[in-house]
C-alpha cells in the first residue's frame, strides 16, 4: 500500500490569475456593499424630509441641497391654458409625457410649475394627448420641491404641438416656461402629491437600484471570488500517488 501525499504544485500562469480576478471580484463585492450603504442613507434623508411638516414656498431653504424634497402646501390656482409636456417619458411600456403646469401661489404671489405626472402620448406627436384638467380652485395643492438635474435652459429645446398650446420641453426647467409665460417663475419644480385629486400616474423612485439588489450583486461578487479561490486550490494542491492494491506478479 502506497500513502497518498498533497503537494504543492507552481503554475505562475493559475497564480497570477487567480491573485488578480480574487482581489478585482472582493473588492466589486466591497464596492456594492458600500453603495448599499449609501442608498441606505439617501433614503433615510429622503423619508425624514418627506416626514416633516409642508411649509409654503416662501419657507423653502434657497440652497438646491437643502430645498430638494421639502413638503410644500400652497394656496392658489392653476393656469391651465399654456401646459409644458416633459418629453421622452415612459411608465409601463407606455411612452408619453409629464404635465408640467403652471400654478399660482396666492401666498408669495410667484408663479410654480407642478408636475402633476404622466399622460399618455397620443396617436403622433403631432397630436395633442388627452390632459385630464385640474381643479379650477383647489383649497390647497400638496406635493415636493424637486431641483432638475440640469441648472439652465441651454441646450434644451421646446416645440408647440399646432394649432394648441401645449409645449413639449426636454427638462424640466422653470426656465424655460419664463420664455412662454413672460414671467419670471420659481427656481425649482414641485412634484404634486400622489394623494392630490389633480395627481396622474407616476414614477418617481428615489433610487433606481435598490440597497437590497446592491447586496445580492455583492454576495454574486463574492460567489464568484469564493469560485476563484477554490480553483486556485484545486490547481495548486494536488494530490500525489493514493491506495491502490498490489497486483500479483
Amino acid at each position: 500500500m502506497k500513502q497518498d501525499s498533497i503537494h504543492l504544485h507552481f503554475n505562475w500562469k493559475v497564480w497570477l490569475f487567480s491573485v488578480v480576478f480574487l482581489v478585482v471580484f472582493v473588492q466589486l463585492g466591497l464596492w456594492q456593499l458600500r453603495r448599499a450603504n449609501e442608498k441606505v442613507e439617501l433614503l433615510r434623508i429622503e423619508q425624514e424630509r418627506w416626514d416633516r411638516a409642508p411649509v409654503g414656498i416662501a419657507d423653502v431653504p434657497q440652497d438646491p441641497a437643502l430645498a430638494d424634497g421639502v413638503p410644500v402646501v400652497m394656496r392658489g390656482n392653476y393656469l391651465n391654458r399654456d401646459l409644458f409636456l416633459l418629453d421622452n417619458r415612459v411608465l409601463d411600456g407606455r411612452v408619453g409625457f409629464e404635465v408640467l403646469t403652471p400654478f399660482r401661489d396666492a401666498g408669495s404671489g410667484r408663479l410654480v410649475l407642478v408636475n402633476r405626472g404622466f399622460v399618455r402620448m397620443a396617436r403622433t406627436r403631432s397630436d395633442p394627448p388627452v390632459i385630464p384638467p385640474p381643479r379650477d380652485n383647489p383649497e390647497a395643492v400638496r406635493g415636493h420641491v424637486h431641483v432638475p438635474a440640469d441648472g439652465d435652459d441651454s441646450g434644451h429645446g421646446m416645440s408647440t404641438i399646432p394649432g394648441s398650446r401645449l409645449h413639449i420641453v426636454e427638462a424640466e426647467n422653470p426656465g424655460i416656461a419664463e420664455s412662454v409665460l413672460h414671467e419670471p417663475m420659481y427656481a425649482y419644480i414641485v412634484r404634486l402629491d400622489v394623494n392630490d385629486p389633480d395627481a396622474l400616474p407616476r414614477y418617481w423612485p428615489v433610487t433606481v437600484m435598490s440597497p437590497q439588489r446592491h447586496r445580492g450583486y455583492a454576495i454574486q461578487w463574492f460567489a464568484m471570488a469564493l469560485a476563484v479561490f477554490g480553483a486556485w486550490l484545486f490547481f495548486t494542491f494536488r494530490r500525489v500517488g493514493g491506495p491502490r492494491d498490489e497486483q500479483p506478479r
